[in-house]
């Protein structure tokens, strides 16, 4: 049994072929006179495949982005991803691309190679549960008795600019400091945390006039 939709295209290219207006045409089939239009224009004589319609789906995707090289965008992204504290998104997998000599896609395609692969969202480890062992912690009564330092990175800047971030804070009187490293070496922590403090210059004031 023919479908009732090419049926209904079938009578329309043939009514109107043969000199019925659109607006009856239209009015008997429950449709519009641009429909009307469309499949009598698509008429073909010599098949009967004019009335099945057309894919609207593009024949080729234009510049899809080749299968190995989202092969390595989706395993540089698992290998950061094993690294609980390593950056995981664009810039920082066009930086490991980069490294690896590898061909580097936009930051745009990279996004949308994720969002295929279903890997736009991180797996987060579970949440440790306390022991309740309590463990000693020195005393902070006076500034300078206890800091707290944390190293944070890589980050990375527009450009492929490699950093990482150095954190203090006193625990007594919260005051907080940075300084940006360049690498987790020793030596560059050591003294990044006996760099001098820079204080703040406060406006003086104005001149006399």
């Amino acid at each position: 049994m023919e479908d009732p939709e090419i049926a209904a295209r079938r009578e329309a290219a043939r009514r109107r072929l043969a000199g019925e207006s659109p607006q009856l045409i239209a009015r008997d089939l429950g449709r519009t006179r641009q429909w009307v239009a469309k499949w009598a224009a698509r008429y073909d004589p010599h098949g009967d495949s004019w009335a099945t319609g057309r894919s609207r789906a593009p024949k080729r995707v234009a510049n899809r982005t080749a299968a190995g090289v989202e092969a390595q965008v989706l395993e540089v992204r698992g290998r950061l991803e094993a690294n609980p504290w390593a950056q995981v998104g664009a810039p920082a997998i066009a930086w490991e691309l980069e490294k690896l000599g590898a061909v580097v896609p936009p930051q745009r395609t990279i996004e949308e190679i994720l969002q295929r692969g279903g890997a736009t969202r991180r797996q987060r480890p579970g949440r440790r549960v306390s022991k309740g062992i309590p463990y000693p912690a020195p005393a902070a009564e006076r500034s300078g008795d206890v800091a707290q330092v944390d190293l944070l990175g890589p980050r990375h800047l527009d450009g492929g600019v490699r950093f990482h971030a150095l954190n203090q804070i006193d625990v007594a009187s919260h005051h907080a400091g940075i300084e940006i490293v360049t690498d987790r070496d020793d030596q560059t922590v050591l003294g990044a945390l006996h760099a001098p403090v820079v204080a703040p210059r406060r406006a003086g004031p104005g001149p006399v006039r």
